[in-house]
């Protein structure tokens, strides 16, 4: 340790004090941050990916020069009004929910499946995937 004063020695020893006090060594202090990086980097696609739903604010119209709150939720794929705290499945595979402060809407069928060689699309009658040949889309994957 090189001698700049009396002070700057001090400074200098509490140093090497607080890096020797470490909980975790060097090398696992490195692998530790990079776990916590990726954990921190997979989160952030995750929400990226499942970031489809829709919330629509429910905001008062004036009328006649009063302030209405509205008493419900209007579906915006088929116009249909629903009351507060109602649930219900839309026309495009859609999941609502009505509260005060809005509609909550969210695609029922989640992400795709992934298999080689075949192409997931998404059957509007049973809002699931189904799995077709890349090669042959009117053929579907044998399960």
């Amino acid at each position: 340790m090189a001698r700049f004063g009396k002070w700057q020695d001090k400074v200098a020893r509490k140093v090497v004090c607080v890096q020797k006090k470490r909980f975790l060594s060097p090398p696992v202090f490195c692998l530790f941050q990079k776990v916590l990086l990726t954990l921190t980097a997979l989160c952030i696609t995750l929400s990226l990916c499942h970031g489809a739903c829709i919330l629509v604010k429910n905001t008062p119209t004036v009328i006649d020069g009063q302030v209405v709150s509205p008493d419900g939720c209007t579906d915006q794929s088929d116009g249909t009004k629903h009351p507060f705290g109602d649930s219900w499945n839309t026309a495009n595979c859609t999941r609502c929910f009505c509260a005060s402060k809005g509609m909550l809407c969210c695609p029922r069928y989640g992400l795709p499946p992934v298999r080689g060689g075949c192409t997931a699309r998404v059957d509007p009658e049973t809002c699931s995937y189904k799995l077709y040949k890349i090669t042959d889309p009117t053929t579907p994957c044998d399960v």
